[in-house]
This record gives C-alpha cells, structure tokens and sequence, in this order.
C-alpha cells in the first residue's frame, strides 16, 4: 500500500507541475501575442515605406552573398517591374550591347583565325549566334550582376556546348571562407515526369564559369548594383503616391449646418419641430430657404499638400544610384551637346561591364579552346570587344598624330589601331596608289579640340590640318 500510495504521489506532483509549467507556457505565449499585435501596424508600415534590401543586418548579407542569393534576384526581378526608372536604367544600358562588336588578338595570326572559328563552332553547335550569346550574358551581368555558364564537354574533355543557366537555385556547396567557392549546387538541375526534382554539384571553375560584376573580396557572389537605390525609389513612389491621394482628396468637402447657432456663437433656444422641419428642408432640398431660425453654415475642406524638397533630394539619390541623368530617364529635355554627354557616360558604364566580361570570358572560355588546339597559353590569344567608334577615332587619330611626330613606328601605330602588322603591304596605301595628289594629302594631324563646335556659328570642325 505505501508503495501504492507513493507511486500516486508521485505521478500526483508531477501532474500539478506539467500544470503549472502549462499555464506559465500559456501565459508566456499570451504575451508574445499581445507584443505581436501592439507591433504589428508598427511593422508593416515600416516594412511598406523601407525596404529591407539595405541589408541593415550584416548577418543577412553574409548569408545571402556567401551561401544563396536567392532572396535578392526575386527582390531585384520584382522591382524591375514595379519601378520604371530602374527598368528604363537598366535598358539604357543592355541596349548598348546590340550592336557590340568583338576580335580576337594574339601572337600567332593562324593560331588567332583558329581560335576564333572554333568559338563560333561552339557556339553555334549551342543554338547561340555569338551576338545572342553575349548579348544573354551581358543582360544577366548588368540586372544581377552574376552569370552562370556551364561548359559541355565530350568524352575527350573537349568543350563543345555552351549553356548560359539561370541565375536563381545556386547554393554554395563547398568553400574557403567567404571568399572562395569550390563547389556548387543547383537545386531544380532536373525534374522527372513525377514533379520530383534532383540537386547536381558542379565544381566551379570546371564544371560551371561564375562570372561576376563588382564583388567584394569577401564575397562569393556580388551583389546587384541596383539594391542601393531600390529602397530610395520605392520612398520617392510612396511620397507621389501620398502627394496624389492628398491631391484628389481636394474634392472632398463637407458643409455643417449648425441650426439656432448665430454667427457670433449665440445658441437661440429651438423647439424640437422647428429643428425637424429645417434638418428636413436642408437635407432634401437645394431651393432657397425662408425660416426664422438662426442657421451657420461651416465648409469643410482638405488642402493639397506636396513634398516638393524631399522629392528633389529622392531625385538626386535616385539618379546617382542609376548611374544616368534626368535626360537619359526622359525627365527633361536636352539640347544635342548634353544628349551626346550622356550618351558617353553611359557608353563608360557600359564598357566597365564588358571590360569585366571580357576578362572572365578570356579565363574561362578562350583559355579552355587553346588547351584543347595547342595545350598552351602562349600565345596570348584573347578576345576583345570594341570601344565604340569615338573613342577607336580618338585613339586612331593619336595613333596617327604620334607616327607622323616621329615617337613611334608604322608597326606600332598599327598596333594601337587594332591592325593587323605582319600582312600589311604599304604600297597600296591611299598615298602611293595616287602619287600625284600625295603632296596635297600630307600634312601633321593636330590633336586638338576647336571650342567653336560647342556653337551654332564657326566651322565646327575637331581637327586641323597643315601643309609640310
């Protein structure tokens, strides 16, 4: 019985303390939701006005720009379509990339034509056209500042496809510290008939070519150069949006009828049917009124109200952000010299992002066609997009300026113009094929700017020319 009786016991005490712990877990959890509840407008609308991706908390970035970046390409595809101005940004300079052209340069012309007829083959066996390819891969540099390419290869090891692989499902797999990945893993990489998907690692640099733009040396991803100004973009859509529901709230008034009131506030004492009678008349009628009760009319309106200063400084953020100007985003007019300043900061932009690209494709891409034709980099055959025809003229005609000084040498001016050396034959130049009109043409090449093409008047012309 005493064995009985403090088994009881027992499970008695244990029953009051499972008891008491419940009621302290549901008064602890009480609490939590009334704190929830006192915070919650507070937070949603701190949530609605900012944007979280500033990244305030370090350990949120580490782990986005470390392990999966998920998170910030839905954030930067989101507001691409929600934003104009980062779409018309973004825009302004993909589409430079349409008409980018591209040669390759080396030690060995032969081993150069063979270089670049195999990254065509390759290309071309990926149902890619080398614009397409790069203008893809561009895209994908300029939006998120990352690119993903996987390499096909035979069972040689020779490359042989191409494949530019979405951006979103990476995770980082194996790394050193922050800063280095040695493998990764593609979440969604294959999916049976069943909706089952399967995971596939992919040593980096062997497997798939990581391209970035604009990384930190303690980061394995880079982060979209957008995320800075989104949360400024998205203030500067809240204050309009305010500034345009005070605006149509104008048209909203209210008139107060105050009956047995005088205008200086004097209450006239007022039987209950002469009030029904008045209330009645004022309601359902908009006739004139005859009655011998005191009636002051109040109107009730709303003034519009816009943010004006704080809307200029938000544009000024704003247009620093997106790397362009108020004419570029088509905020303002502009007169020919300030569309074409513009234009070359864009081209400046642009170019960054190509040099970037240019110098990843020739590590990766180029570097693995010349081990598989010659099993060496000696060479130095690499690919090279062109500057764009202002700045080849201005390095052609210092080129040009610097051999008739005497400083350097056909070969070298050659050189700097992107020419070929080796198979230039000079007599069938321009001069020597018309002899006769050869004293006309020589002359010194002055490389100076006349500030008379910054106006309507003069000759308008960059360059001079002097007789011998």
């Amino acid at each position: 019985m005493n064995i009985i009786f403090e088994g009881l016991k027992d499970l008695l005490n244990i029953n009051i303390f499972n008891s008491k712990k419940r009621k302290e877990l549901d008064t602890n959890e009480n609490e939590t939701e009334i704190e929830k509840r006192d915070y919650g407008k507070i937070y949603r609308k701190e949530v609605e006005f900012y944007d979280n991706l500033s990244f305030s908390n370090s350990q949120k970035r580490q782990d986005s720009m470390t392990r999966n970046m998920d998170i910030v390409l839905d954030k930067i595809k989101d507001e691409t379509f929600k934003l104009p101005l980062l779409a018309r940004s973004i825009l302004n300079i993909t589409s430079k990339s349409s008409d980018k052209f591209f040669y390759f340069t080396g030690n060995d012309d032969k081993k150069v034509i063979r270089v670049a007829k195999e990254f065509n083959k390759i290309l071309k066996s990926s149902n890619y056209n080398p614009n397409l390819f790069l203008k893809e891969a561009f895209q994908n540099l300029v939006k998120y500042s990352n690119v993903f390419i996987m390499p096909v290869k035979d069972e040689k090891n020779k490359l042989i496809r191409l494949k530019i692989m979405p951006n979103k499902g990476w995770t980082v797999n194996k790394k050193i510290g922050t800063f280095l990945c040695e493998e990764f893993v593609f979440q969604d990489y294959y999916e049976d008939g069943y909706g089952n998907t399967k995971q596939k690692v992919f040593k980096n640099k062997i497997d798939i070519f990581h391209y970035t733009f604009n990384r930190e040396s303690d980061e394995i991803f880079a982060m979209p150069i957008w995320c800075s100004v989104i949360p400024v973009i998205k203030k500067y859509n809240f204050l309009t949006n305010n500034a345009l529901q005070s605006y149509a709230d104008q048209a909203i008034t209210r008139i107060i009828y105050e009956v047995g009131i005088t205008k200086s506030g004097t209450i006239k004492p007022t039987r209950q049917d002469q009030f029904d009678s008045t209330k009645r008349l004022l309601k359902e009628t908009d006739d004139d009124l005859i009655i011998d009760l005191p009636v002051n009319v109040n109107k009730v309106d709303k003034n519009f109200n816009s943010p004006d200063k704080l809307l200029e400084v938000l544009e000024t953020q704003i247009y620093a952000g997106l790397y362009t100007s108020k004419g570029q985003l088509g905020s303002t007019s502009s007169g020919r010299q300030d569309a074409e300043t513009q234009d070359e900061n864009t081209l400046n932009i642009t170019n960054s992002f190509f040099k970037e690209m240019e110098f990843q494709i020739n590590r990766t891409i180029i570097d693995e066609i010349c081990m598989n034709l010659f099993g060496s980099l000696d060479d130095e055959i690499e690919m090279k997009f062109s500057e764009g025809f202002n700045l080849e003229e201005r390095r052609e005609k210092h080129a040009v300026f610097l051999f008739q000084g005497g400083i350097i040498t056909i070969d070298e001016a050659r050189k700097m113009c992107n020419k070929q050396t080796k198979k230039f034959e000079i007599k069938n130049t321009f001069q020597n094929l018309y002899s006769k009109t050869n004293s006309e043409m020589s002359g010194t090449v002055e490389n100076v700017n006349n500030p008379k093409n910054q106006y309507t008047s003069g000759t308008g012309t960059t360059k001079k020319t002097k007789k011998n």
